[in-house]
């Protein structure tokens, strides 16, 4: 735990101990005069402000994080305290170089940035600007990390262009709008801004109207205006309206104005919120007005500030990455990319928060479109996010550096930001997917897996059975126990032989009933394809699975042309299919849709007898390995015998044939720009080392 944070929640508890007779409010005066005095002494003024605040809300921050975990609704009041992460500086910085920053270079002021994304198109001095008109937003401003930064840069142009500081004090009062729900936030933006620039620009809680203004608007029959009024402190900064409602705002309700403006700078770290936490307020208006949006309140957020761009605005954003892959966000990922240009962004790690555990991008879109080249950062999780962020804007790296037409990501599952290296990489999809050639098949849940499992190794063998290829085939089996596949550890071509499922007649007639009612029973027992839903990051391997019935974690494929099935697995273990699936998909989770949207490129017959071959080689080699390992269901007595010096040809055999299916799959789909067919070591997974 960071020293600041266990200072803040010390600081806490001492003033509650201290001071039982004084309200929570009293309490939380106290402490942030404290957190002020304490961040005066380090040189990170702003900053520390923000922590401290941000940490007064740990305790109640877990604590709703723990009802959210148990499926209840979090309340209006509550959503500004689990939504409350503040912006990291060096992402701060990067989003306001590349928005403000570039819009002060096209107007011909250059000032330097260390985080202006040098590999983007940037023009210098391609239009005039006029610095006093400049509107700049944050509609979820907090503590105000994101519009003080900009201030401090606005204030830097000014002087540039030569302005006397009186007038400058003047002018950042009127460039500068913030609009929170919480009351405390805002007043802390205030008091920073004060300090730091001496001045107070225009920050607003957003607030429910007096009732005197509720009652003129009723009268005057603006039904939609009243509701969405009075759940302002439950909808935030997404609120909207019509244009005649707009004009109504204007004039009796002057803090809301700002709602209805355009901008030519917006700032936001907006709140990460999804739909299943909404309350029934915010749930109800999202559907209404934002339907396509709603996954997750960032995105609606998003979704209503591009509306509120001039043409030649920047917004500048920081959320989760979740928004540039899953099917969730496709109508945010498509707004973007028909009306608009992302001028910069940066798929961060899971370290680029230090205060939560969230993979984040940063990004800034342009409000008009064009044909300009979207400039894509990825930084990998083994590198310092800052230096690695600094280092990416200022030149040009291959594999963490790239340029891309957002056109191209049309062609892309779902229109995925999918950005991997090589021409080809996009441009394979549009040959065909694996669904077209593969039905892939959801397993069995049988809904107690106490009662129905068994690990294979604690039941007789002989009442297990070894051959049926077909759920009939079984039935006239008469056998106590079928195969079961459930998934399991990362292993490729053969393994994972664990499970047994208790499968008599009736056995049967209760899995009917249960769980959810065996799905799929008409591919139990045939040849097929199987993986492990949830795997190491960045690593994928598939196995032939047979003779057995298969779990919803270890869902299966099947070919339509049976004799594809080696060639698919081969495919499925090859480094192309690892290296689309972490571009489709770029979590632990490998999700039966990541599966079916892998580019499927058709062989000709060598090619496909080729691949064929060397996979029973894998295949062969990796079921021998298996049953003579410690975790076969074969007792020791029973179980082949590996030398060691079989082993390490298997090994090196092994080695040799996925190499050689890696440089296959690499030259037909056309990526030896990008991928080289090497296989390291640690994803060779044979367990017998010898002897056994």
């Amino acid at each position: 735990m960071p020293v600041i944070v266990k200072e803040a929640e010390q600081l806490k508890k001492r003033l509650i101990e201290e001071n039982p007779h004084l309200t929570e409010e009293e309490i939380f005066s106290l402490y942030i005069e404290e957190g002020f005095r304490r961040a005066e002494k380090g040189h990170e003024f702003r900053l520390d402000v923000s922590r401290y605040f941000q940490y007064y809300n740990n305790d109640r921050r877990r604590a709703l994080n723990k009802k959210k975990q148990a499926h209840e609704r979090i309340l209006p009041c509550e959503v500004h305290v689990v939504t409350q992460l503040f912006t990291p500086e060096y992402i701060t910085r990067y989003i306001v170089d590349n928005s403000l920053g570039r819009l002060l270079y096209e107007g011909g002021i250059d000032l330097g940035l260390e985080y202006l994304d040098r590999n983007s198109e940037l023009k210098f001095h391609t239009r005039e600007i006029n610095l006093e008109e400049l509107r700049i937003l944050d509609p979820a401003v907090g503590t105000g990390n994101l519009l003080l930064y900009a201030c401090e840069i606005l204030i830097r142009a000014y002087r540039e262009r030569g302005y006397a500081e009186d007038k400058i004090c003047r002018y950042i009062e009127r460039n500068f709008i913030g609009i929170d729900i919480d009351a405390r936030a805002v007043e802390i933006c205030k008091r920073v801004f004060k300090k730091e620039f001496n001045v107070v620009p225009c920050i607003y809680t957003i607030k429910r109207p007096p009732a005197r203004v509720v009652e003129i608007l009723q009268k005057k029959g603006f039904t939609n205006l009243t509701r969405a009024l009075c759940n302002c402190t439950a909808l935030g900064s997404v609120v909207d309206f019509t244009k005649e409602e707009i004009n109504e705002i204007m004039s009796i309700v002057p803090t809301l104005r700002a709602l209805c403006h355009k901008f030519d700078v917006i700032l936001i770290n907006p709140p990460y919120l999804s739909s299943s936490d909404f309350n029934q307020v915010l749930k109800k208006y999202v559907s209404e007005y934002y339907k396509e949006y709603g996954a997750d309140l960032f995105s609606v957020f998003v979704a209503k500030y591009l509306g509120r761009m001039n043409p030649h605005a920047y917004m500048g954003i920081v959320c989760p990455y979740n928004w540039m892959f899953t099917k969730r966000f496709v109508g945010i990922r498509k707004a973007i990319i028909e009306n608009h240009n992302i001028s910069t962004l940066a798929q961060l790690s899971l370290s680029g928060y230090r205060e939560a555990t969230v993979y984040l991008s940063a990004y800034v879109i342009k409000g008009s479109r064009d044909k300009s080249l979207a400039s894509i950062i990825k930084l990998s999780e083994e590198k310092d996010q800052e230096e690695g962020l600094k280092k990416a804007v200022a030149s040009y790296t291959k594999g963490i550096n790239f340029k891309r037409m957002q056109e191209s990501f049309l062609l892309a599952p779902g229109c995925a930001f999918i950005y991997g290296d090589g021409e080809n990489f996009l441009k394979n999809y549009a040959k065909g997917r694996l669904e077209d050639v593969m039905e892939i098949r959801q397993g069995l849940a049988t809904g107690s897996n106490a009662y129905f499992l068994k690990d294979i190794k604690t039941v007789d063998i002989n009442d297990v059975d070894f051959a049926s290829t077909s759920y009939s085939e079984y039935e006239n089996a008469n056998k106590k126990y079928a195969l079961y596949s459930k998934g399991g550890e990362f292993r490729k071509w053969y393994g994972n032989v664990d499970y047994v499922i208790k499968f008599d007649k009736a056995s049967r007639e209760k899995l009917k009933t249960v769980g959810n009612k065996m799905p799929s029973r008409d591919f139990y027992f045939r040849p097929a394809i199987t993986w492990t839903l949830v795997s190491s990051k960045g690593i994928f391997g598939a196995r032939k699975c047979e003779h057995s019935v298969f779990d919803v974690g270890g869902s299966c494929g099947f070919p339509h042309d049976p004799t594809d099935l080696e060639f698919i697995l081969g495919y499925l273990c090859s480094k192309v299919a690892t290296t689309y699936l972490n571009a489709q998909n770029p979590t632990i989770n490998c999700q039966v849709g990541d599966l079916k949207n892998l580019p499927f490129v058709r062989p000709s017959l060598e090619v496909k007898a080729r691949v064929t071959e060397l996979v029973k080689e894998c295949i062969e080699i990796a079921k021998k390995d298996w049953l003579a390992s410690d975790a076969s269901y074969l007792k020791k007595e029973e179980r082949p015998v590996i030398t060691k010096e079989e082993a390490k040809l298997n090994f090196a055999k092994m080695k040799k044939n996925e190499e050689e299916i890696n440089k296959i799959f690499i030259e037909l789909y056309g990526l030896e720009d990008a991928l080289t067919p090497e296989v390291e070591d640690r994803l060779i997974t044979l367990k017998v080392q010898g002897d056994c």
